[in-house]
């Protein structure tokens, strides 16, 4: 019980007020008499707090409080302590609150019931208390309490008014006479009876003699007594000058703070002291693991990064290292205060050990323990739940069933909330039982609709039925603070934290503290499936490697003695970061040796290995990019002309790369390749070293709290991690820290390889100095940018960054000369009165205080400790400058750009061939964010955003004055607009990533398949892109209506040009220069042999992909025998069904296994989900139809036995013959076509529930006519007649078989032991009303026993036991069980593997157990069954890399050589171009519907081609994505088979056949001559490009959309090549990282890029020169047409 105050506390009691921070005001509270104080706090509605018990409700009322004198601020006007509960003051210009003003009043108020969790309004709180409670007893001036103030040179008369209420509350507060002044204005504009009141007039307060003080104070105190006897009071405007509201406030907000304290103690003092401390410190490491706490930090950090960048997130100050390992300097002082975690955290890591609770359980119980206005759940707050539900009274435990139920807590409790509560704990079931429906009755329906908690309470007692609200608290509880078994722990090597610091301590070069910390680290980067793989997203964002996944995996795979190359353990993780850190060379060598093998199998790099090696190496400009630049400098066979552009730029070309591979192989390799040794002997001869080891050396001391062993390696780590501030090299996003100059010299000196800072102050002074003043003209210095005058002559008062020398005080010195080592980093100092970094201009760069990287912040925090941490974050301002903004000035990088020369132009290359600048990013190499599902739009603007002359064409600015806003058919330019802005974006240096929005936004607004978040096609978005450009772009103001020519006696030069004058005259943009080619459609009547051409216009090249003439399924085989799974590949029709699949495996288990007795019935096909069974496939289900094709698994199961197959194979009861022993008692003779029911223990029998048989079984025998039964929901039922009865009718069941093992969460509060599924499932075909125990046992034993040792027994028949299946609740039992020769235990579960289907989940039962014994299995559908390892022998007995297996049957590579191998693009290009037979075709020439032929060929290439590969196939029958790997070359594709062939003298088309009425042809006029011999000598032309058609063909690729996954979803990336650097880019929405060249082609690539060689030297405004003044021409477009073979052709 809570202890109660003493007479002494109840007499008088103080305690502070909360104050505001700026008016630092304190009122005093008296109480009179505890009793009146009693009575008064009862009687307010707002006295009780959200989790009061009703014996609460009866105790004294907590202690009031009393606080002192109100201390005055400059002002002497009275500045009111109010919130959300107090009513704002009428006088809206004087009185403030935190400097804001605040508005009058101007509703009346309304009644509002306030409790704890609510923060009602200040009318409402005013309204429910101004009945009755709320009264003013008087109010006084004590004659003592007058004093004068100074203010703004005046003496003011300060009054202190003494307020005492009724219930006696009392305060004293300050006013002057201007403040009863106002208030008295205010009050007569209110009540026209003020104005007959006498008030003290202003000349009497000049007077300063003590009579007139007094008068003074005498007519003040007068007058306040009048006014209160005014009728109708107004108590609103009066309370608020008076403050009573905010006192109330207080008064009541710390009483129920104090009751929340009395009730936290109470509690506490309920739980043993052994037990509270355990809770405690579970709880506190649980909010202290990364794991937990990683989604609620990231969040906090984001906001307040994104709010104030130089405030900590919470607003306190940061303190890490030495001083606290919590963060914060309030949990400094008391460790145990704001622990908190949040309730998603929570509802995953501590409600987890109940895998199957509900999810509104969950909601309700959370609801139950944490304060609805807090997001987290604090210790106090789960430490007094764990002790209402373990040791609490009725009251306590009832009113937690009311917050539980009291789902919005609004304080009112209704019957769906208590049926809700006890339907979620107990099942559906309950609902129907009369205990139920009596409670809800009882309770609610008696004209109580909605109950209090005091009320629900009281009538809860009064039910008999009480304890279905309260009986589930003790279960529930001692399940959830379950410990785990200390002796299963050291079982546990692979989850032992322990045993694994020591193994790896012997193994690694770490320590075991420094491997305690990465052994959080690495628990950070797993899921929260306790048997999940590595997070590879987290572990690359930080381990920055630039590699691949599947590369970055080999990374942390491939090193350790338990290493295998494919999963990343805790082992392998720290072996790699060992090498990483404190490595040997040998080591080191072997790392990079090892990372770049193409294929682990192999032993030595080939020349593709040692390209990808040294061009990672190269963008990360190691030293190796000077070696590879000095020896093509130096190699004789090297031209001078590449040796000039070695000098004149600074990146490295693919080309040179792999002249110096060849160099490599030739000189220290053999075979073209180069082994361990080779590598080692080049490598010492180069100084080479994997940079990679040193961006993973920078990670772990930075991130993961890794301190150095030494000086030298701090030393050696700081070199990594440090880098100058430059303000010209900022970049959007990255994240600066400050630190003080003292301390920063101090290690700078200590470490002695850091240059002096150099000094800089605010760019604001520095612009004003350079800035031209007043007086200064157009002809001044200033106006004509002499920049280097206007630096000689800043105006007076510009401050000079003063000179800082650099000396070593003798206090950072020991005896011997040498620096200490720096203490703590101490920055307090550089922080004002509110704790924000905020400098003035007098503050310096260099002097006051310095700025350094993230990265090296990061390690100078873990290894010194101290703050407060200084976060300051790169924006970019209005004019696309970076800044870190540190005086909060938009100036920040004017110097820097001023001094700094850097180019201009983003895509220019550097000059200085001397100078090693390290690129910090290139442009186009920016993510763009997800929008929600906008992938496909990411992946397609990057390819477009890196096209060849498009680019210089936006960044230019030539589109803004090609814009066409009068077109409607295009979008007036918005379009273009939105788009130009986005490849500037797209196209900086100082972003990482983008957000595409506004483009979005806009293309939606035009289109409304854009417009929502669903996927959508990036083909489908690029062609309208190219589209709406080409429009707003159009440089034709006016579109003519124009019919094409047909072909009917024309050659196909002069067609081909009048088609593409036509379209000219329509369109003509950039669009069209660089994207549009020419087809050539011919279509050749079968009947007479006309021929008709068309010559349209295209963007896209679409290419089909070869039809495939079978499917090509591969599937796993699992067999019964002891053979281990088999992965095979068949070819079945494209129409094929899984009874077809079934056939083939059928006929190949009995031609090729040596399995003669399997038939179909034998095959059965699932589908599977890592260890588990998801479902079954139907026999009529066509193969091209299932999505999850490549999650098929066949299982051939045994044969069975003919009396089984004879039993199973009708269900009429007259074909049971059952064999019961004898003596078994037996029931009544059985009506006539019924079967007798031998009623045992454990039969398996159905029950006639409502008219229909449900299954169950028997528990026991109750008497010859009565049994008690178990259902399959787990709910039994007691005396059930024989007549209910009857035999359960044999069935075949297919039930999937999971292995189960002991798994580890590496966040948990008390146990972290969970069961977990692993390895492949499998499938057993039983009856179980025939298969007993023993022969389960037995049949599993023979699917297993391949994968164990030698050692183990087969299973052995156990007794019979009376008890039957037993549930298993502990987790020391699931998997503990020495005793057991087989070493396993078949338990009985549900789907997922982890608890069992027929116990309520409260029980929390990891399964029911199968006996090994002669009693008949106990199955229905839709359960497993799961084989639980004991621990001892899943380690020592069984193989798992063996469980994990699969063979590989030779039809695999055989079938994915034919279907899946390489396509050339070229038999994609052939069947573009070959002929396509149509039916029905209309020929102009017979006028009738004939077979015709269609030929497509290309007449002009554009100068970029956008190629789709068709692999998405749409018919009537099934949709597909066809998932053939194209093999298309990246460098120097030819089209010139595609080209239509040259004639230089080509057939003229036959003529139409005459018609009766038709006209004799004229004779060819001067002009069709004319352009015959233009034909004759010109050939064909490419018009849009100015060149013949057929000079170039060959193209180079720039570009890739890929798609992965399947057609109704999946995934779009990019892949892109930057111009700049020439390096390939991968684009994974926001995701950029670099990609090697040959990882380009891949099965997933949707729509390739191509340029036109020739395009590599032209710019775009020789291809597209600017427009000129006037409309574009008839004759100009004639003139670009027909003479493009005199030269370049300006159209503009």
């Amino acid at each position: 019980m809570a202890r109660e105050p003493s007479e002494k506390e109840e007499d008088v009691v103080r305690e502070e007020v909360c104050a505001s921070v700026d008016t630092e005001e304190v009122s005093e509270v008296v109480v009179e008499s505890a009793s009146v104080a009693r009575n008064s706090a009862n009687s307010s509605p707002n006295s009780s707090l959200t989790h009061s018990t009703a014996s609460e409700m009866d105790m004294p009322p907590p202690m009031l409080p009393v606080v002192g004198l109100v201390k005055r601020t400059s002002s002497a006007k009275e500045i009111s302590v109010t919130s959300g509960l107090t009513p704002p003051p009428l006088n809206r210009s004087k009185t403030t609150v935190d400097g804001q003003q605040q508005s009058t009043m101007e509703t009346s108020p309304k009644l509002h019931t306030s409790s704890m969790a609510t923060t009602p309004t200040s009318t409402s709180y005013a309204s429910s208390t101004l009945q009755n409670q709320i009264e003013i007893a008087h109010v006084t001036i004590p004659a003592d309490a007058i004093k004068e103030v100074e203010e703004e040179k005046h003496t003011h008369t300060v009054f202190s008014l003494e307020v005492r209420l009724v219930n006696g509350l009392r305060w004293i507060i300050e006013k002057r006479y201007s403040d009863f002044r106002e208030f008295h204005e205010r009050m007569k504009k209110a009540n026209p009876s003020v104005r007959n009141l006498n008030f003290p007039k202003r000349q009497i307060f000049r007077m300063k003699s003590t009579a007139a003080i007094e008068q003074r104070r005498a007519d003040l105190e007068k007058y306040l007594k009048d006014i209160l006897a005014v009728q109708p009071l107004m108590k609103v405007p009066i309370f608020n000058f008076l403050a009573v509201y905010a006192h109330l406030e207080s008064y009541d907000r710390k009483k129920r703070r104090q009751q929340k304290e009395i009730e936290l103690r109470r509690m506490k003092n309920l739980l043993p002291t052994e037990e509270l401390d355990d809770i405690e410190a579970a709880f506190q490491r649980l909010c202290s693991s990364k794991h937990s706490n990683n989604e609620s930090s990231d969040d906090k950090t984001n906001d307040s990064t994104a709010n104030t960048p130089t405030q900590p997130s919470n607003g306190t100050l940061l303190v890490t290292g030495p001083l606290s390992s919590i963060g914060s300097m309030a949990q400094l002082l008391d460790s145990k205060e704001n622990i908190s975690i949040s309730k998603t955290a929570f509802r995953r890591d501590v409600l987890s050990v109940f895998p199957d609770m509900p999810s509104t359980f969950a909601m309700r119980f959370i609801k139950g323990v944490s304060d609805k206005q807090h997001n987290d759940i604090s210790m106090d707050e789960f430490v007094r739940a764990i002790a209402i539900l373990r040791h609490g009274s009725l009251e306590d435990r009832l009113t937690f069933a009311f917050h539980m139920c009291d789902h919005d807590h609004m304080g009112k409790l209704q019957s769906t909330g208590l049926g809700n509560l006890l339907i979620c704990i107990n099942g559906r079931a309950i609902a129907d039982k009369l205990e139920y429906k009596r409670l809800l009755n009882d309770v609610f329906d008696y004209g109580r609709a909605r109950l209090a908690v005091t009320e629900f309470i009281a009538e809860i007692q009064k039910q008999s039925s009480c304890s279905l609200i309260i009986d589930w608290m003790p279960q529930f509880i001692d399940i959830l603070c379950e410990s785990a078994n200390p002796k299963l722990l050291e079982l546990q090597e692979e989850y032992n934290p322990v045993v694994q610091q020591k193994i790896l301590e012997s193994e690694t070069h770490f320590t075991v503290k420094d491997i305690s910390l990465l052994q959080d680290a690495f628990h950070a980067y797993r899921s929260s499936n306790p048997d999940e793989q590595i997070d590879v997203e987290a572990l690359a964002n930080d381990f920055p490697l630039d590699m691949s996944d599947s590369r970055l995996l080999v990374v942390f795979s491939s090193f350790g003695p338990r290493a295998n190359g494919n999963d990343v353990d805790i082992f392998s993780f720290v072996h790699a970061l060992s090498i990483a850190c404190r490595g040997t060379t040998e080591e080191k060598m072997n790392f990079g040796f090892k990372i770049f093998l193409s294929e682990p199998t192999r032993t030595s790099l080939n020349h593709e290995d040692l390209f990808a090696m040294l061009q990672l190496e190269v963008l990360k400009h190691t030293n190796i990019a000077s070696t590879i630049s000095h020896y093509m400098k130096e190699c004789p066979e090297t031209s001078e002309s590449s040796r000039n552009l070695l000098r004149e730029s600074t990146v490295l070309s693919s080309a040179q790369l792999g002249v110096y591979v060849d160099h490599i192989l030739e000189a220290f390799g053999a075979d073209d390749e180069l082994n361990f040794d080779q590598f080692c002997t080049w490598s010492k001869a180069v100084s080479f070293q994997v940079a990679s080891l040193d961006r993973m050396k920078q990670a772990v001391f930075g991130q993961t709290g890794l301190i150095p062993m030494n000086k030298q390696e701090e030393i050696d780590v700081a070199k990594l991690c440090y880098h100058e501030y430059n303000p010209a090299e900022l970049v959007e996003d990255d994240n600066w820290y400050i630190i003080e100059q003292t301390w920063y010299d101090h290690w700078r000196k200590y470490v002695g390889f850091v240059p002096m800072v150099e000094v800089r102050g605010n760019p604001k002074l520095s612009r004003a100095a350079s800035s031209p003043s007043k007086g200064s003209t157009a002809n001044s210095p200033a106006s004509n940018g002499k920049m280097s005058l206007l630096k000689h002559n800043k105006p007076a008062g510009a401050s000079t960054p003063p000179a800082v020398k650099d000396e070593t005080p003798s206090s950072i010195l020991d005896s011997d000369k040498n620096v200490i080592r720096p203490k703590y980093i101490a920055n307090a100092t550089l922080l004002n009165k509110e704790k924000i970094f905020c400098p003035t201009d007098d503050h310096y760069i260099g002097k006051h205080f310095v700025v350094v990287h993230e990265q090296l912040w990061l390690g100078l925090k873990q290894w010194y400790g101290g703050g407060p941490e200084i976060k300051k974050t790169v924006i970019v301002l209005a004019n696309g400058q970076t800044t870190l903004n540190l005086w909060n000035s938009e100036v920040e990088k004017h110097d820097a750009q001023s001094e700094d020369a850097t180019s201009t132009s983003i895509i220019a290359k550097p000059t200085d061939g001397n100078t090693n600048l390290k690129r910090v990013r290139a442009g186009a190499s920016v993510g763009l964010v997800n929008l929600g599902n906008t992938c496909y739009m990411n992946s397609a603007l990057q390819c477009i955003g890196n096209t060849p002359l498009l680019v210089d064409y936006f960044l230019s600015g030539m589109y803004i004055n090609d814009i066409n806003r009068t077109s409607t058919l295009g979008m007036q330019g918005k379009l273009a607009e939105v788009y130009g802005k986005l490849a500037e974006d797209m196209w900086s240096a100082k972003y990482k990533s983008i957000s595409p929005r506004e483009f979005k936004k806009t293309i939606g607004k035009f289109n409304e398949a854009f417009r929502g978040s669903d996927q959508q096609d990036a083909q489908e978005l690029i062609a309208f892109l190219l589209s709406g450009l080409s429009e707003d772009l159009n440089r034709i103001l006016d579109k003519p209506y124009i019919e094409h020519p047909d072909s009917d006696g024309r050659f196909d030069a002069d067609l081909a040009d009048e088609w593409w004058r036509n379209s000219l005259k329509r369109e003509v943009s950039i669009i069209v220069a660089l994207f549009t080619g020419q087809y050539k459609s011919l279509l050749t009547c079968s009947h007479c042999g006309y021929k008709s051409a068309r010559f349209e216009p295209f963007t896209f090249l679409q290419l089909p992909l070869p039809e495939p003439t079978h499917n090509n399924v591969t599937i796993r085989l699992a067999f019964a025998s002891g053979r281990m799974p088999l992965k095979l590949s068949l070819r079945l029709p494209i129409d094929a069904t899984v009874l077809d699949l079934k056939k083939h495996l059928a006929d190949m288990c009995v031609s090729e296994f040596e399995l003669p007795m399997t038939t179909i019935a034998d095959i059965k096909i699932c589908e599977y989900q890592g260890s588990l069974i998801l479902g079954f496939k139907a026999d009529n289900r066509k193969l091209a139809q299932i999505r999850s094709i490549d999650r098929l698994l066949a299982f051939q199961l045994e044969p069975l036995s003919s009396r089984i197959l004879e039993m199973t194979r009708t269900r009429r009861p007259s074909l049971l013959t059952m064999e019961m022993p004898s003596g078994q008692p037996t029931a009544p003779e059985a009506p006539p076509g019924m079967t007798a029911i031998y009623v045992t223990e454990g039969t398996l029998i159905e029950v006639q529930v409502k008219g229909d048989y449900v299954p169950a079984t028997i528990l026991s025998i109750e008497s010859p006519e009565l049994v008690s039964v178990q259902y399959k929901s787990g709910d039994c039922e007691s005396n059930v007649p024989h007549s209910r009865l009857r035999q359960r009718l044999p069935r075949l069941l297919y039930c999937p078989v999971v292995s189960r093992k002991l798994g580890y969460s590496p966040a948990y509060f008390k146990n972290p032991f969970r069961p977990v599924p692993f390895g492949t499932p499998d499938l057993i075909r039983l009856c179980p009303e025939y298969m007993t125990g023993f022969e389960l046992y037995t049949m599993v034993w023979q699917r297993v026993q391949k994968f164990l040792k030698k050692g183990l027994s087969p299973p052995v028949e156990e007794s019979l036991v009376e008890d039957g299946v037993e549930a298993c609740g502990s987790i020391d039992q699931v998997f503990c069980h020495p005793n057991v020769p087989n070493g396993f235990v078949l338990r009985r579960v549900d789907a997922k593997g982890l608890t069992d289907t027929r116990t309520p989940w409260l029980t929390r039962s990891f399964g029911s157990t199968i006996p090994c014994s002669s009693q008949t299995v106990d199955l229905l559908e839709d359960e497993t069954i799961a084989i639980d390892w004991d621990v001892q022998v899943l380690q020592d007995y069984v193989d798992m890399d063996l469980m994990k297996g699969v063979d590989q049957h030779s039809s695999v590579a055989k079938n994915n050589a034919l279907d899946n191998g390489p396509v050339p693009l070229s038999h994609c290009l052939d069947a573009f171009t070959s002929e396509e037979k149509i039916q029905e075709g209309y020929c102009s020439s017979c006028r009738q519907h004939h077979e015709m032929t269609k030929k497509l060929e290309i007449w002009r290439l554009p100068p970029v081609m956008v190629i789709q590969l068709k692999r998405f196939q749409y018919t009537q029958t099934y949709r597909r994505k066809l998932a053939s790997l194209v093999q298309f070359p990246v460098h120097g594709l030819d089209l010139s088979s595609c080209v239509a062939p040259f004639e230089e003298f080509p057939a003229r088309y036959p003529e139409k056949a005459p018609q009766p009425d038709s006209t004799p042809s004229e004779a060819p006029t001067a002009t069709d001559v004319e352009i015959t011999q233009n034909r004759m000598r010109r050939g064909y032309t490419n018009t849009n490009l100015e060149q013949s058609r057929c000079l170039e063909t060959h193209y180079d690729m720039y570009g890739v959309v890929n798609h992965q996954g399947a057609l109704g979803g999946g995934h779009y990336t990019a892949y892109a090549k930057n111009r700049v650097d020439g390096n390939w880019y991968s684009y994974d929405d926001d995701r950029v990282r670099l990609i090697e060249e040959s990882k380009v082609v891949t099965s997933s690539a949707y729509l390739c890029f191509y340029v036109r060689k020739d395009m590599d030297d032209l710019t775009v405004d020789t291809i597209f020169p600017p427009k000129k003044d006037g409309k574009i021409t008839e004759e100009d477009i004639n003139r670009f047409v027909e003479e493009s073979d005199k030269g370049r052709c300006v159209l503009m």
